[in-house]
């Protein structure tokens, strides 16, 4: 894992497949492969990242990778590329077993989508909304996908490597804040299907003060 973080990817992966056991070996190179795709996609070598996404067993990883994917995707304005990531994205989303995880992944894909498709990014924002509901009222945090891996041998006392990861804008707050900067009169809606009252009313808070902020920025003067 250390030649991995100093992305010495060949040497780690030989290393990784001389692990006996071979479910500790799979949960090592998965782990390596995800930095190298990570590496791919801030090279722009996004087919190479693709190909190699589409190997990973982990559902949250998986659909983490692919959306990181599309907002490189976003800022190179790619449209050829980016509507099939898109419609992977969402369906590898939508596919989560926790709808919290589900609810995150579709705020942090909307946000990215309200520059490049903003009807999209409004469909993708209600189905989070609706997926937010299914779940039991919290404290909505950010989307954490745990990375972890076991590097003790059989009989050995337990050691791990890990962290975790996150997708900006996973968040409803967060999500709904950067529609409400565009129109807050759209994020209102979308906040009031908010099943949750304390959430509903938070998001509330967020968009009203999001809209005070955009009511004090000076106009533009226009020249004649």
């Amino acid at each position: 894992m250390l030649f991995a973080s100093r992305k010495k990817f060949d040497r780690a992966l030989e290393l990784a497949g001389k692990i006996e056991d071979l479910k500790q070996g799979e949960s090592v190179k998965e782990a390596i492969i995800i930095q190298i795709i990570e590496v791919a996609i801030e090279d722009g070598d996004y087919e190479s990242a693709q190909a190699k996404a589409e190997k990973i067993s982990s559902p949250e990883h998986k659909a983490r990778l692919y959306i990181t994917l599309v907002r490189a995707l976003a800022g190179k304005n790619d449209n050829r590329q980016i509507q099939p990531i898109v419609n992977e994205a969402i369906n590898l989303s939508e596919k989560l077993s926790d709808p919290g995880d589900r609810a995150a992944s579709l705020f942090s894909l909307s946000a990215i989508l309200l520059k490049t498709d903003r009807l999209e990014a409004q469909t993708v924002l209600r189905s989070a909304v609706k997926h937010l509901n299914k779940k039991e009222p919290a404290d909505q945090g950010s989307f954490e996908i745990p990375i972890k891996v076991s590097l003790s041998c059989p009989g050995e006392a337990v050691s791990w490597y890990g962290g975790s990861e996150t997708l900006p804008n996973s968040s409803v707050l967060s999500a709904l804040e950067l529609f409400a900067k565009d129109n807050a009169d759209e994020a209102t809606r979308y906040a009031d299907e908010i099943s949750d009252k304390i959430t509903r009313v938070r998001a509330l808070a967020v968009i009203t003060r999001r809209a005070f902020s955009n009511l004090r920025k000076p106009e533009k003067s226009v020249e004649h």
